[in-house]
């Protein structure tokens, strides 16, 4: 009797290998949340116009002072980049926030015409 108790128990370990293996590979695409960040940050910083001058910002109706919306956004992602280099782990709360600012200044600024949003899955 003790050797199938042994043998079970070996079998156990066995079999918690396989998961474990198993399930880190499931999703060997999904990024962890400081990858996540990083990469939102790029997305955003390439998408957004923070490169152009003032005078070409501020021209025209405002309907928000797409100005201080872009250099809001641009403090959200120093800020984050700054946290992130310190070790700080963002959680998903934090990227949703990021994303849900993102998009909110982004119509803003489309409604400006300084930007072309890109099409998302669910809008067409």
């Amino acid at each position: 009797m003790p050797a199938d108790r042994t043998d079970t128990a070996e079998q156990c370990r066995q079999r918690a290998k396989i998961i474990k293996a198993t399930q880190s590979r499931r999703n060997p695409m999904k990024p962890d949340a400081t990858t996540a960040m990083q990469q939102l940050i790029g997305q955003i910083r390439t998408s957004f116009p923070f490169d152009r001058p003032e005078a070409q910002i501020c021209n025209g109706p405002c309907d928000g002072c797409s100005m201080k919306l872009l250099n809001y956004l641009e403090s959200e992602l120093d800020s984050w980049e700054n946290r992130i280099a310190a070790g700080e782990r963002p959680g998903l709360a934090e990227l949703s926030r990021l994303i849900r600012t993102s998009r909110k200044i982004g119509r803003v600024l489309e409604k400006a015409e300084l930007m072309q949003m890109p099409e998302e899955p669910g809008d067409r």
